[in-house]
């Protein structure tokens, strides 16, 4: 037990140092970003929950239409050309008219995400923001204590689950060395509006 915390500590370490980069990650950055940035060239992307080791993701998309949101204005260095300091349910004050092609919202709920509302005001927000068949990408360690059930949600009747390109799942589930053990991605796409 004490080795396995040691490792998984170790691992953290190196991942934020640069020298490692977690399964779950690898996923994100080495596949489902850069499908987003490919298939989506002319449409914004909008990520949410930034940090440190989100500071490379705009280079992902060459074409400048990635958009980050997060909250806490101090990681606002770590974002995007166009980064919105406010919550997730706020974003349609900030988007306007516009519409994302997706949205990613990765390592939010659970990890200030915390009760089903505030769960729920985001998914909805996100169906908000999205066109049609846009991708809402959810990526959530289901295993938190913080983590609320999101199977409760009303505001999944926007969205249908669909199988993401090169994962052929519409659910895929990433071991992990970290506390969690796991970080599972959940992927949808907007409902086209009756």
């Amino acid at each position: 037990m004490i080795f396995s915390i040691a490792r998984a500590r170790l691992l953290q370490l190196a991942w934020w140092i640069g020298a490692y980069l977690p399964p779950d990650r690898r996923v994100l950055e080495r596949t489902i970003l850069p499908r987003l940035a490919q298939a989506h060239p002319q449409g914004h992307v909008l990520f949410v929950g930034v940090k440190f080791y989100t500071r490379d993701y705009p280079r992902i998309f060459p074409q400048g239409n990635l958009v980050t949101l997060d909250r806490d204005p101090r990681v606002s260095r770590h974002g995007a050309r166009e980064h919105i300091v406010d919550r997730l349910e706020n974003v349609a004050v900030h988007a306007g008219r516009r519409r994302f092609a997706a949205v990613v919202v990765n390592g939010v709920i659970g990890w200030g995400i915390d009760t089903l509302d505030a769960a729920e005001a985001a998914i909805a927000a996100c169906a908000e923001n999205l066109v049609d068949g846009g991708w809402l990408i959810v990526g959530v360690n289901e295993r938190r204590p913080t983590t609320p059930d999101l199977t409760r949600l009303a505001s999944w009747r926007f969205f249908e689950p669909a199988p993401f390109p090169e994962l052929n799942a519409a659910r895929i589930v990433v071991p992990t060395p970290f506390a969690e053990r796991e970080h599972t991605f959940l992927f949808f796409r907007k409902r086209a509006a009756a």
